[in-house]
């Protein structure tokens, strides 16, 4: 678009000074010749105004100088076809007198200076636009670099989150097992027999002492339901006793064995 303003616009000066150069070329030799230049130079003149106004119909200052070079360019024109009919109805003599005025060339500069402007404003317009998509290019760069810069600290941010979260982890981790350690080398050196369940009664642990009462080893022992390993039993009737460690299960406190229960290994 911008390019092609320009373009329009040198071609309007262009035609006018082919059209011109070709009546000169007629009043000098009087050949018809001459003519046919001059019709070609007026339609191109005409067809390049045209397409201009098309192309600046939404440029209001471009459009303004156009309202100013039309009726320079019908006032240059209609000049040189008076030049002509005065060569032919009248005498080659007076219309070189026309010529010999100024007046065409005062035409022609006037018409230059509007065509000229019409050129440095296109290029005023390409600089702006340049220097636009520049600006938008560097809010562009802007942007992206904020954002790569914000994901990053993004990622810094989650990098150390989840280093807290892994090292209070560990810590946690260590902090059982440390107690885990304490709780086992508690429960080897007491010296009364005990013995460790889950809540759904199956055996964790036992300590040496628990392990030499029923006369059953550690490792065996772990993982079986408490009552594969103790059985209870009444002294005198040998009925099986209900194993008080589901009442202490279920009601969350300690329970005693019945007077007359009796283990039997």
């Amino acid at each position: 678009g911008r390019d092609a303003c320009r373009r329009l616009a040198g071609l309007v000066e262009l035609g006018l000074l082919d059209a011109e150069s070709s009546v000169r070329g007629y009043l000098l030799t009087g050949s018809v010749d001459f003519l046919q230049p001059y019709q070609s130079a007026k339609e191109l003149t005409n067809q390049s105004v045209t397409e201009l106004t098309l192309l600046t119909r939404d440029n209001p200052h471009q459009q303004d100088l156009l309202r100013q070079l039309y009726p320079l360019i019908q006032s240059k024109t209609d000049w040189m076809t008076n030049l002509i009919t005065a060569h032919d109805s009248e005498s080659p003599h007076v219309a070189v007198e026309a010529v010999a005025t100024g007046r065409g060339k005062q035409l022609m500069d006037e018409i230059r200076v509007l065509t000229m402007k019409m050129q440095e404003h296109e290029e005023g317009l390409l600089v702006e636009r340049t220097n636009n998509r520049d600006a938008s290019s560097t809010r562009s760069s802007i942007l992206i670099v904020t954002g790569l810069i914000a994901y990053l600290l993004l990622l810094l941010g989650a990098f150390y989150v989840i280093r807290d979260t892994l090292a209070q982890r560990r810590a946690a981790q260590q902090a059982a097992f440390r107690a885990r350690e304490l709780a086992e080398v508690t429960l080897h050196s007491i010296g009364d027999g005990v013995l460790i369940t889950d809540t759904q009664g199956i055996v964790t642990d036992i300590n040496a002492a628990a392990a030499e009462i029923i006369a059953r080893n550690r490792d065996d022992v772990r993982g079986q339901h408490v009552d594969q390993v103790l059985k209870f039993f009444h002294r005198h009737t040998r009925e099986v006793i209900s194993n008080p460690i589901f009442s202490a299960l279920v009601q969350g406190r300690s329970v005693d064995l019945e007077p007359d229960a009796i283990l039997i290994r």
